[in-house]
């Protein structure tokens, strides 16, 4: 009985020894995945703060180069390739290639400047099928314009507990307001071989000022981990945006005093009061510590108490710098700032103007006028007050340069005015211009006819008869021409003419039958209602039908003379 356990199994190990080179897993059966190959292009690869780019590429088999619909991905890096932020469409859409294998071209828009290029790269996962493929990098610099309005001033640089902590102020030195919600100031951090360690960009308005006038100033400030390791920094400006609303700053700091605790902390508490006439909510103050070369050491705020203040109340404020006392020690001074949620929308004018002055009726104006501040795609409504004192309405819209223009017939004799309006947007207040005059006259003028013929003079039986005229209106232009007809002495018929080249008109007299009398005249009739009649002062212009073979007959009258002549001559060579 053991041998024949001992049998069966080497029969089994032989078996197994034999069937193994023709036993494969699943993995090793299946094909192996096709190679892919994908691209990324930038457009342009520099571009100046506030400019766009466009991205496309293409996703293709490697081998066939035929494309692939799958879905891709587009990242950008800020720190050499270190970390990398996707890109997504509109709401956060993902990104898909079309039928063909290619994806965009994409606008890429609100694009952060940096003291170095972006890196930008087009990637996918593969599948069951393909493998996946990274595009080779593409660059990507964004320069800030020469008349960029902030100023990055004030700037300290400290090491406390192993914490690099850079802070500073940025400075509005421009014209306009900028909402700080739209002003980053970033930082790089390198080390000792130069090399980037990591960048960081923040919103001056996230604790500090959140709308900067022209020449205030606004506080920053970087901490960041790993001191040891930084060797220098770079302070940049990464975005700005310029806005129109205008913050309510009414307020006064009525007292203010500083004070460290037991803890060598530094305190700044006070009182300020709402000095304006509108009522402010979530009153805040800001609080900028400087050292003793006047660098910015740190910042904090703080709400007053109550935190809502209404015209002419006082409250109270209490601001400290965290931590222990380490950064308190360093500061000699500070700075007060306060603001509140309350902003009013910026102002704006419309100006608008009619030319001419003065039309007939019928004729046309043209109401022209500027929006400021310069706004394109603002739809102004024209308002016009007629003669009689009912009102129409119209609207248009702004160009890139804040004009508009737009056409307008009266439809009324006397005095008009006409206003441009808008009703603002987000950021600004809507405006109404100055009334427009402009006077509509009566057109007591007719058009004048003259030239008028026909063709063929003399119609043979059944021919059609065309006739033209040369027909012109100095005032509000010609309406409608009309060829009336009566044949024999039977009623008038109406034909319209249509207009040519230039000012001629023309018309057709359908064919009549011969021996058959025609008597036309031509009418016009203006824009304003005036009616002109050319009919050779009550004669009529006529013609008479004849047969065809009269034609013939006066051709035959006309050459007899010469046919007799011809004979003569003949006569006497013979």
């Amino acid at each position: 009985m053991a041998d024949k356990r001992v049998g069966v199994f080497l029969f089994l190990a032989i078996s197994l020894v034999v069937m193994a080179p023709l036993y494969s897993p699943p993995e090793a059966l299946a094909a192996p995945k096709k190679g892919t190959s994908i691209t990324c292009e930038v457009s342009p690869g520099e571009v100046t703060y506030g400019e766009s780019v466009t991205i496309s590429g293409r996703l293709t088999d490697a081998e066939t180069g035929e494309g692939l619909r799958r879905m891709i991905h587009v990242s950008y890096s800020i720190d050499d390739g270190k970390t990398w932020r996707e890109l997504k469409i509109g709401l956060g859409k993902d990104i898909w290639t079309d039928e063909d294998g290619h994806y965009g071209p994409f606008k890429w828009i609100g694009i952060d400047h940096l003291p170095h290029p972006y890196l930008v790269k087009a990637y996918w996962d593969g599948d069951e099928e393909y493998e996946a493929a990274e595009s080779p990098l593409r660059t990507l610099g964004v320069e800030l314009p020469p008349d960029v309005p902030l100023e990055i001033i004030n700037v300290g640089t400290y090491v406390l507990d192993d914490d690099y902590y850079v802070a500073g102020e940025v400075k509005n030195i421009g014209t306009t307001n900028l909402d700080s919600v739209g002003v980053k100031i970033g930082i790089v951090y390198y080390d000792a071989a130069g090399a980037i360690i990591s960048v960081t960009l923040s919103f001056t308005g996230t604790r500090g000022i959140e709308m900067l006038t022209p020449e205030q100033k606004a506080p920053f400030e970087f901490e960041k981990e790993g001191a040891p390791e930084i060797d220098s920094h770079q302070v940049f400006i990464g975005s700005y945006d310029a806005t129109a609303w205008v913050p309510y700053r009414e307020f006064e700091i009525i007292s203010h005093r500083r004070y460290s605790d037991d803890q060598g902390r530094l305190h700044v508490e006070g009182e300020v009061r709402n000095t304006g006439d509108m009522d402010a909510t979530f009153v805040d103050v800001v609080v900028t510590f400087y050292g003793s070369e006047g660098k910015v050491v740190a910042f904090e705020s703080g709400f007053t108490d109550p935190i809502d203040l209404g015209a002419g109340q006082t409250g109270t404020f209490h601001v400290y710098l965290w931590k222990d006392g380490s950064r308190s020690a360093m500061v000699a001074d500070y700075s007060l700032q306060v603001q509140c949620f309350e902003k009013t929308k910026g102002p704006s004018s419309l100006t608008c103007s009619v030319s001419p002055e003065a039309i007939v009726l019928g004729e046309v104006v043209t109401v022209s006028g500027s929006l400021s501040p310069t706004l394109e795609g603002r739809m102004v409504t024209l308002t016009y007050t007629k003669p009689d004192g009912s009102t129409d309405s119209d609207s248009t819209w702004t160009d890139g340069d804040g004009r508009f223009e737009k056409a307008y017939e009266p439809d009324q004799v006397g005095t008009w005015s006409v206003r441009a309006s808008w009703a603002g947007d987000w950021d600004h207040e809507g405006a109404e211009s100055e009334a427009a005059p402009f006077a509509v006259e009566e057109d007591a003028v007719p058009p004048v006819i003259a030239d008028v013929r026909r063709s063929p003079e003399v119609p043979d039986d059944g021919e059609p008869v065309a006739v033209t005229a040369l027909v012109t209106d100095a005032e509000t232009g010609v309406a409608s021409v009309t060829l009336e007809y009566s044949v024999g002495d039977g009623p008038w018929e109406a034909v319209p003419m249509t207009r040519g080249t230039g000012d001629e008109w023309s018309g057709t007299i359908p064919g009549c039958r011969a021996d058959t009398v025609v008597r036309y005249r031509v009418v016009a009739e203006d824009r304003a209602g005036n009616v002109a009649v050319e009919d050779r002062a009550g004669e009529y212009y006529s013609y008479t039908v004849v047969p065809e073979f009269a034609t013939w007959a006066m051709l035959l009258a006309a050459l007899s003379p010469l046919v007799v002549g011809l004979k003569r001559g003949a006569l006497r060579h013979g």
